[in-house]
């Protein structure tokens, strides 16, 4: 499985869950959650137990699986982190950081 497809499945795994229990609402549990009569939803922190990963980890790659999504031709890098450094590259051409220092050389 390539990278771009391991992150794609987090992402399509997440939204199947949520489908199933909904997205985790924020603050204290309901009372029908606390009594167990309504399922207290799917969030990232569920898939990360899951996939047995750290949630930051899973965090950091649905962000990339939306940017992916977003941006199709970041699938033809050969990491993650080669599709991370070309979008902040992008990013910092589009925000003309990178236009003064290469005129000035």
């Amino acid at each position: 499985m390539t990278w771009h497809e391991e992150i794609l499945g987090k992402q399509r795994l997440l939204e199947t869950y949520q489908r199933l229990y909904g997205a985790p609402s924020g603050g204290a549990p309901t009372k029908a959650v606390s009594l167990g009569m309504r399922p207290a939803g799917f969030g990232v922190r569920k898939l990360a137990e899951l996939l047995n990963e750290d949630p930051a980890q899973t965090s950091r790659d649905l962000d990339m699986a939306a940017l992916v999504t977003k941006i199709p031709i970041l699938k033809n890098e050969p990491d993650r982190e080669s599709a991370k450094r070309k979008l902040v590259l992008a990013i910092a051409i589009q925000g003309g950081k990178l236009a003064a220092h290469v005129a000035s050389h």
